[in-house]
């Protein structure tokens, strides 16, 4: 119902292309109206923090687009803001949502794949933004990893069902001012013999994928992160049969939104992800603090 900008005029143009009934040009503005019961957050990575806490004191939910923010204390003391206002806080990753992932978590709940044992993800394409995009600067928590990469790093945690114990991360940053990771490996440690490796870069051709090997099958999914409007298809091996489950076109931001519309309206209904990102951030930031220090391991 209404949109904020950082200019009048940007948000006037916004909300007139999308049929919007009012637009703000600050976000203050918007905070302040009665009638707004929860917002979208999708600032910069650097802004989220301060504008979820104002949220927070405003009394409204958030849905704040992924990293919810940068490091785990970050994540900790947001989460006590809302713990604290009675208002809802979700970290948006969209792939949830689909019918896809939800499907194939009830094939692993089932039994089909056996005990997990590796998850591997992919997230890459060539990023043609103009030098003042965030993603291009360290200090707004720009780079693949915490753009691209996070999507594996949710997914890794979303199927184990637990945290890891270790990772490491090798990263190839670029030259000063814009010393963000341009591309990145990493592996991630979940204990007993489960282990996760994510890549992600803003220099190759566009990819995507989604691989989950159990004691008994396999399950891969060609487009698991963004797929709008698209079908999308997950193939599951196992004793030799393939087995191919497909998914008319879907819009997972929609259901999202739905979802948390429904979690705002009802404090019974649970979130999902319901963590509130405490534990992603922590995995996040240990990443990234492994790939700057050339590929050292990092232990919670």
């Amino acid at each position: 119902m209404a949109i904020a900008a950082s200019s009048e005029e940007r948000a006037r143009e916004f909300a007139k292309e999308k049929g919007i009934a009012k637009s703000y040009g600050s976000y203050e503005a918007l905070l302040d109206d009665p009638e707004v019961e929860a917002v979208y957050l999708a600032l910069s990575n650097d802004l989220h923090l301060e504008w979820a806490i104002r949220s927070a004191r405003a009394g409204k939910a958030c849905l704040c687009e992924k990293p919810l923010v940068l490091n785990g204390p970050d994540a900790m003391e947001l989460h006590n803001f809302f713990v604290e206002s009675g208002c809802r806080l979700q970290e948006a990753f969209m792939w949830r949502h689909h019918p896809q992932t939800q499907w194939l978590s009830e094939q692993i709940a089932a039994g089909e794949l056996g005990r997990l044992q590796k998850i591997h993800t992919n997230f890459a394409f060539t990023l043609a933004l103009p030098p003042e995009n965030y993603r291009w600067h360290p200090d707004k928590g720009g780079g693949s990893l915490f753009d691209l990469g996070s999507y594996g790093v949710n997914a890794a945690r979303y199927f184990f069902g637990c945290e890891p114990v270790a990772a490491s991360a090798r990263g190839h940053f670029l030259a000063a001012p814009r010393a963000v990771d341009e591309s990145l490996a990493a592996w991630m440690d979940f204990g007993d013999g489960r282990m996760a490796t994510i890549a992600c870069s803003y220099r190759t051709t566009y990819f995507q994928c989604l691989e989950i090997i159990g004691t008994e099958g396999r399950a891969w999914l060609e487009r698991p992160w963004t797929n709008l409007d698209q079908t999308t298809q997950v193939e599951i091996e196992r004793n030799g049969d393939r087995m191919v489950k497909r998914f008319p076109p879907e819009n997972a931001y929609a259901l999202m939104v739905a979802h948390f519309r429904r979690a705002v309206r009802d404090p019974a209904y649970a979130l999902r992800p319901g963590e509130d990102g405490a534990a992603q951030a922590a995995a996040m930031e240990g990443l990234m603090q492994s790939a700057l220090n050339q590929g050292r391991v990092w232990t919670p």
